[in-house]
């Protein structure tokens, strides 16, 4: 949802929103937000504390529309074997709103646009080494945000020494088969811990 109507369109027309795709929105459709998005400046970036210790951690990145309209994604990444697991959108919301939502995470820190792909793109790249591809909400707006198609610092390891770890979350068996994704880690020497 776009809140600041006097926004940019987000479909990428160069229009305000208010004289473009506002109409589809109030109506309860979906703005067709394209890769134009990348283009809005960077705001801030933040990852949990402790993300090398519990090995997950959502990856936010938020890009500035106007004052006080933003553009956000938080990016949900597995370091130690899955990569991308999912993936939510927010557009044209308020600093308030930033706030709410980062209120809800423990401990975070703020890292740079350039360590944020790193993060991201690098997890993501370690778990097609097993053959694990990214969340289908990777695919599109998600991927050209953080411009996933230019090259990347490759400044973080991944996996625990370097080989996959698995540890199932509570809604891995609805997005996964978990079964292959354990064969694929015990064919690469990694270790997993399932949960019943």
């Amino acid at each position: 949802i776009m809140n600041d109507v006097y926004a940019p369109c987000l479909c990428g027309s160069g229009k305000k929103f208010k004289f473009c795709c506002y109409g589809i929105q109030k109506k309860g459709g979906v703005i067709p937000a394209t890769s134009e998005c990348c283009k809005f400046p960077i705001y801030e970036c933040k990852v949990l504390e402790n993300w090398k210790e519990t090995g997950i951690s959502p990856v936010y990145v938020t890009r500035e529309l106007t004052k006080d309209s933003y553009v956000f994604i938080s990016y949900l990444v597995d370091f130690w074997c899955l990569g991308v697991k999912d993936t939510t959108l927010k557009f044209g919301i308020s600093k308030a709103d930033l706030k709410h939502i980062y209120s809800r995470s423990d401990a975070l820190e703020t890292i740079s646009y350039q360590d944020a792909r790193s993060l991201i793109l690098g997890a993501t790249d370690f778990a097609k080494t097993i053959n694990i591809a990214p969340h289908s909400s990777w695919n599109g707006i998600s991927s050209s945000f953080i411009e996933a198609n230019l090259v990347y610092e490759k400044k973080f390891s991944f996996g625990q020494d370097g080989k996959p770890y698995y540890v199932s979350g509570p809604h891995d068996y609805e997005l996964y088969d978990v079964e292959e994704v354990i064969n694929k880690v015990s064919e690469a020497n990694g270790h997993y811990t399932v949960h019943i």
